[in-house]
């Protein structure tokens, strides 16, 4: 065989060896890719309103999904669509959803409201590897929130809770307008209309309790989850409604 056969044989065995390192490297990124759609970070609290039991709460958290219920998928639960901007509220006992979407406030910025984070003196201990400091955050000289936060904690679950908290902004900020000022409490406005994701600009709240004596606090979490994409799904067949104009309808 003529040496310059040969070397056109060894080259084409040397091409061919590549390619198909080449789509092995795209399998394993397709099958890579596909496996990353079906995880989330699993996130556990545990809730106690005043004069109440405790109760578990559990969210689920990825690029395109927020969903928070109460540990037991055949219960409601709440799905917060990021892409969308629309939480929808799901009843499986009434069959219903109730559709809340994105709505400007039309606050902007208060000039009657003067918040403070005020950064107390114990050290409380970390989490995940990250420091969590202690703040009570003040409107208008009154305490609204008692907080420990973990900044760097869990920040695709703080920007999700950021962009839940601002929706439901919209809802409060409409029944707020028919108020009367005498009637409205400056923390309830701040924490809900006003600045509702204030919280959440100092790390991961570790631990919240509002002036109200609600607790919230976190048990645990997991990255990385393997999870059942259906957890994202909305039933098939259940009435949707909503307070907005054009939330009617069936899903």
């Amino acid at each position: 065989m003529w040496p310059g056969r040969l070397s056109l044989i060894n080259e084409g065995k040397t091409m061919r060896s590549f390619l198909y390192s080449l789509l092995a490297i795209s399998i394993l990124f397709l099958v890579s890719c596909q496996d990353g759609g079906n995880k989330a970070t699993v996130i556990y609290f545990t809730e106690q309103e005043v004069s109440t039991e405790p109760y578990e709460t559990r969210m689920f958290v990825t690029r395109d999904y927020l969903r928070i219920d109460d540990g037991k998928d055949s219960s409601g639960y709440i799905l917060l669509d990021r892409k969308k901007q629309i939480i929808n509220s799901v009843s499986m006992d009434d069959r219903r959803i109730l559709v809340i979407r994105k709505l400007a406030t039309g606050i902007g910025k208060d000039n009657t409201l003067v918040h403070e984070a005020r950064l107390q003196d114990d050290q409380p201990p970390g989490i995940g590897g990250k420091t969590v400091r202690h703040y009570q955050l003040v409107t208008n000289k009154k305490k609204c929130y008692e907080l420990f936060a973990a900044k760097g904690l869990l920040p695709e679950a703080v920007k999700a809770l950021q962009e839940y908290r601002w929706i439901l902004a919209g809802e409060h900020a409409r029944t707020a307008a028919s108020m009367p000022q005498e009637l409205r409490s400056d923390c309830d406005f701040a924490n809900h209309v006003a600045a509702p994701d204030r919280h959440l600009h100092l790390g991961f709240p570790v631990l919240t309790i509002d002036m109200t004596g609600r607790q919230r606090q976190l048990k645990d979490f997991k990255k990385n989850q393997q999870v059942n994409m259906e957890l994202f799904r909305l039933p098939v067949g259940f009435k949707s409604f909503g307070i907005q104009p054009g939330a009617e309808g069936a899903s």
